[in-house]
């Protein structure tokens, strides 16, 4: 079904039910269908009501006038034929349908387990809230339980698995601690346990065991969230994981950040929150190479370091291999190591194991040797269940297999992925290249297969007991002992399997990205923002492993598909689900060296260079330069560079160089691309924006306001980009002295941004800030205070306090310090901002003129101006008017600046310097922004007081 997408729909998101019934089903045999069952299926759909049914079936009981290709993804598995899902859908029998018939069927004969759902964890935002909890169990949920549960409390834990047991006297006990610890309010930390054991005792399990139950006290209103470190091989993917637990965007200052979060949600929802953090063992241990090499240095300082910052915040709860030794005093972390299960839980666990029609096939006697053989691990006993069971090992083998091996847990996992074919055993170390889970589309990438052929392969090691399969997610994994065993046993023989199976990885999602951001930019926008969200730690390890495999000669069909996807609209998407590009596209950055035999791979690797260095235009120029000559003046990848040396020209606030570019940008997009194509429409507003800092507010708006129309008509009214364009339009109001209708617009954006992409979002911040700041240019400074407070707590926690964002927060938060009278302590702020911009600039702007700089220094100036200190004021003052003559020129901040540099001379007593000045900024002003203008009408009034104080006339200005 999804070729039939792709063959008919193409890069469609929805399509409408009638154009459907014009293709599906008569034209399945354009694919290459049986022509019998292409019949047999047009005749199920003979009569309306049969449509009528399929449409409810697939939208699921909504009402829907289209069909999307994730209807299509979700209603039809690979598990399931076509006929069956039809004749599901129409309420006809379906032929040998277990009770779980979305699992892969058995090859066995055997029946279906009811195996519980395990869904990914919840994002923070959209979990209940714990406010009216009440305690209803002692124990953790059980299958069917789960979704009561969910409406009342705040839990990202996976479900526990429905053979888990023997444990419940453990988890009861360390609950007890946990609750112990923070009913004693002693002050610097909460509650850290760390659950040691060797692997396969099921301490992962015990930990959500104990989740649950700490979820279930109501002892932990912010919620429980779990931060899995599996192959969290270095420091910054340690903090990635924590990041995306807590629904922050990784920067590479978040150390500070992951507390300063924890403690913001215990404050929010009055009371702590819990952590588990799984697999502890990886970032202390390194990465190795495909030699078994160690890859990475180990850091285990930095990552106990940043546990013990964790433990005062937050209920912590560790699993790990080996002990963690604490880095401090003050973080009382109490290790509790995990024994192996007693004799008659693991029977029981066996029982369940094998099925019900296997286990009589088994003696007592002989279950009672397995479980001996297994040594109370869990997941040995799991292991050999479905070892026995398939019938892939024997009794006897089982026992000689952990004779020959201390480790019995990586004896019979070695044993069963051996009584594989040698080339299965291949495929399944092609899989462990996934972080998470994966599907039969992902499955086959990696594998270089078609789908069909890919399902089977899972289906077969479903059988085998090496995948797990989730049904409600469609998706498979592996557990890590056997992902681990099965690179290991391939590591040696095969690097080049593993190696190919990487660089499949990475094409296959760089694929992904480049397909789902062609649909972010149409109104189907939410599914992609939502995979985004979703493979996260995908898209991570996409990037890491593309530097990696590129940073020794590579394939060069590798580099072709990095460099190759739509940039421009990948970023977007990538920072609208909280992937910020200075933590993925950095990884590429400097490839240029990769490409000097292929020019257009060079151009691209430039391309993403700029993208990093907005302010350095030797990249952007070249790539311009070698498209213009391969390619030809309309290609849409010139375009792109012509667009992106605008843009670079732009932030160096080479105004009369920028405008131009993007006029010709704006005139060539239109011509090739459309009116209303997203990448035309970036170009008008890089056009607008330009002509607004230049001071032609009046000539922007109705550029800008094309621009919301075309987005609106193309991507809906609330998709990301259009809420950015419509704050544009708000500030442009703002800047003509409109503050009301700015402000109207402001507040309507940010609750529209705060639905759409979650209150703790980047770009959520950027737009609370923005109606900060039209509140304080009405004087409203008590309204606008808090809304800064909060902007520069959040930026400060996802982009780190050392970020130009950052500080332009901190700027504006001092400018209504200083409204509200305090002018010693926004003297102290200006001062730190200044010197950070200033050493900012310095290193990005190469003396191309920063305009924060001016702004802080015209707000030190001010300042200084309002405690008395007039000397240092006017030096300041003609500092600042003079970098802004320079790099501005006739704008309107320049005139400010020369009123500015007026007043603070007239209070001195110099009416002959300042009489000049003055008459420039109001002629300036009145000239730039017309009579009408807040700035103009205050410059004039104040100028005809003066006139009247001498005797002269000043009717008619007073009268403008």
């Amino acid at each position: 079904m999804r070729t039939f997408w792709r063959a008919f729909f193409d890069k469609q998101p929805k399509v409408d039910w009638g154009i459907w019934w014009l293709n599906f089903p008569e034209h399945l045999k354009k694919i290459m269908f049986e022509e019998g069952t292409v019949k047999v299926i047009e005749s199920r759909f003979s009569d309306e009501s049969a449509k009528s049914k399929f449409q409810k079936f697939i939208s699921k009981g909504n009402p829907s006038k289209k069909i999307s290709v994730e209807d299509v993804h979700h209603a039809f598995p690979f598990c399931k034929g076509l006929l069956d899902v039809i004749d599901e859908a129409l309420g006809f029998a379906v032929a040998n349908q277990g009770p779980s018939p979305s699992l892969p069927p058995r090859t066995d004969g055997q029946a279906q387990p009811d195996r519980p759902n395990s869904p990914s964890r919840l994002p923070i935002s959209s979990m209940p809230c714990a406010a009216s909890l009440k305690r209803t169990a002692s124990r953790s949920p059980r299958p069917g339980e789960e979704q009561t549960l969910l409406s009342h409390i705040r839990c990202g834990l996976p479900y526990l698995d429905r053979l888990y047991r023997g444990r419940d006297q453990e988890a009861a006990m360390l609950e007890h601690k946990l609750r112990a610890q923070l009913d004693r309010k002693d002050g610097n930390c909460k509650a850290a346990i760390c659950l040691k054991a060797s692997a396969g005792m099921g301490k992962s399990t015990l930990g959500l065991d104990v989740g649950w139950r700490m979820a279930m006290s109501g002892k932990c209103p912010a919620g429980v969230q779990m931060a899995d470190m599996r192959e969290a091989w270095s420091y910054e993917e340690v903090l990635g994981r924590f990041c995306s637990t807590l629904g922050m965007t990784m920067d590479e200052n978040t150390t500070d950040e992951i507390p300063a979060r924890l403690r913001s949600l215990c404050q929010e929802y009055g009371g702590p929150i819990m952590l588990l953090v799984d697999n502890a063992e990886d970032p202390l241990a390194g990465k190795k190479d495909l030699a078994g090499k160690p890859e990475t240095s180990k850091d285990p300082a930095k990552f106990m370091s940043l546990i013990a910052k964790i433990a005062r915040e937050a209920v912590l709860l560790i699993t790990s291999r080996v002990p963690l030794e604490s880095p401090c005093v003050t973080m009382n972390l109490h290790h509790h190591e995990l024994g192996g299960m007693d004799d008659k839980s693991c029977q029981a666990l066996l029982r369940e194991a094998l099925m019900q029609e296997m286990a009589p096939k088994l003696s007592d006697t002989q279950i009672e040797e397995v479980v001996h053989i297994c040594r109370g691990v869990p997941l040995l006993v799991r292991l050999a269940g479905d070892a026995l069971r398939t019938g892939q090992l024997s009794v006897e083998e089982v026992r000689e297999a952990t004779e020959k091996d201390a480790n019995a847990t990586t004896a019979i996992t070695k044993l069963m992925i051996r009584t594989l074919p040698s080339k299965h055993q291949q495929y399944l170390a092609q899989l462990a290249t996934f972080p998470s889970g994966f599907d039969e589309e992902g499955a086959a990438a990696v594998l270089d297969w078609d789908m069909p052929r890919a399902s089977s392969l899972l289906v077969v090691l479903w059988n085998h007991g090496l995948v797990a399969w989730d049904a409600s997610y469609n998706t498979y994994s592996l557990h890590a002992m056997v992902r681990t065993c099965a690179v290991e046993l391939l590591r040696k023989a095969m690097p080049a399997v593993v190696r190919q199976a990487r660089i499949n990885f990475v094409v296959f999602t760089f694929h992904q990205m480049d397909r789902q951001a062609s649909i972010y930019n149409t109104k189907a926008w939410e599914a992609p923002l939502a995979w985004v969200r979703e493979h996260g730690p995908d898209i991570r390890a996409a990037f890491a492993l593309a530097w990696e495999l590129l940073r020794s000669p590579g394939p060069i069909g590798l580099l072709e598909t990095v460099l190759g996807v739509d940039i421009e609209s990948v970023l977007p998407m990538l920072r609208a689900g909280g992937i910020r590009y200075s933590s993925t596209w950095y990884l590429l950055d400097r490839m240029a060296d990769k490409c000097s035999d292929n020019e257009l791979l060079l151009s691209a690797a430039l391309y993403v260079s700029n993208l990093l260095r907005r302010h350095e235009d030797q990249d952007i120029e070249k790539a311009l330069k070698i498209r213009e000559r391969l390619l030809h003046n309309d290609d849409p990848r010139t375009l792109s560079c012509l667009h992106a040396l605008a843009q670079t020209r732009h932030l160096q606030t080479k105004y009369d160089l920028a405008e131009p570019l993007f006029h010709k940008s704006v005139e060539a997009r239109q011509r090739v691309l459309g009116f209303n194509h997203p990448h035309t429409l970036d170009s008008i507003e890089g056009l607008a924006e330009c002509i607004s800092d230049r001071g032609r507010y009046t000539e922007a708006e109705p550029l800008l306001k094309e621009v919301v129309k075309g987005r609106e008509e193309v991507l809906g009214e609330f998709h990301p980009r259009t809420l950015e364009s419509n704050t544009n339009v708000a500030n442009c109001y703002g800047k003509q002295g409109r503050q009301a209708a700015a402000e109207e617009l402001h507040r309507k954006n940010l609750q529209a941004r705060s639905d759409v992409l979650g209150p703790d979002h980047l770009k959520t911040y950027d737009c609370m800030q923005c109606l900060a700041i039209c509140l304080r240019q009405q004087g409203k400074a008590a309204e606008a205070l808090p809304l800064f407070w909060k902007t520069l707590e959040g930026r400060q926690r996802i982009l780190g306090k050392e970020n130009p964002a950052t500080y332009d927060t901190l700027n504006s938060y001092a400018n209504c310090v200083s409204d509200e009278g305090n002018a010693k302590e926004a003297e102290g702020l200006y001062r730190q901002v200044l010197d950070a911009r200033k050493a900012w600039s310095a290193e990005h702007m190469h003396g191309n003129g920063d305009l924060a700089v001016f702004e802080c220094m015209n707000n030190l100036a001010d300042s200084l101006r309002a405690q008395g200190k007039h000397k240092e004021a006017e030096d300041m003052y003609r500092q600042t008017l003079e970098g802004r003559q320079r790099v501005l020129k006739d704008h309107p901040d320049t005139f400010q600046s020369m009123n500015n540099l007026a007043i603070l001379l007239e209070e001195q007593g110099k009416h002959e310097a300042a009489e000049p000045l003055r008459e420039a900024a109001r002629a300036g002003l009145e000239r730039r922004l017309g009579l009408e203008h807040p700035d103009a009408i205050k410059l004039n009034r104040n100028q005809a007081i003066r006139l009247s104080l001498k005797g002269e006339s000043g009717t008619l200005l007073i009268s403008r």
